[in-house]
């Protein structure tokens, strides 16, 4: 993910799949309330629980838990590393690079040349890259 661009259209990407994330933690959770316990008045019959099926949801719960929190940091990176930018770079950066307006619109509305929208652009890409190695 060395460019910007490639890390927002995986930032967007993992938005979505954060939301089927929290879908399929529900149904793990549902699952897991299904799930009947052991019955105990008969010693030594036969119950229709599958001991691992609890721990085979625990697992699935864990890496569904595990992958939401990486998508969150990631967003947690990028929303950190705007935070930084100065106020015509954080525009530049919400209209071009996240939203993907024009740069021509763009540059009307900040009242500025294209060729200065580019240049912010520039400036951001490389402030991400500097970003990446420290």
């Amino acid at each position: 993910m060395n460019s910007l661009k490639n890390f927002i259209r995986v930032i967007k990407l993992n938005e979505e799949k954060k939301i089927k994330l929290y879908e399929r933690l529900d149904w793990i959770n549902a699952c897991m309330t299904a799930v009947s316990s052991p019955t105990y008045d008969r010693v030594g019959g036969t119950t229709n629980v599958k001991p691992e099926r609890i721990m085979l949801l625990l697992e699935k719960k864990d890496r569904c838990r595990r992958a939401i929190k990486k998508i969150e940091n990631q967003k947690a990176s990028l929303d950190l590393f705007v935070s930084k930018l100065t106020c015509k770079e954080q525009l530049v950066f919400t209209q071009v690079l996240w939203n993907g307006n024009r740069v021509s619109t763009v540059a009307r509305g900040l009242k500025v040349s294209i060729t200065r929208v580019y240049e912010i652009a520039r400036i951001i890409d490389h402030k991400w890259s500097i970003s990446l190695n420290t």
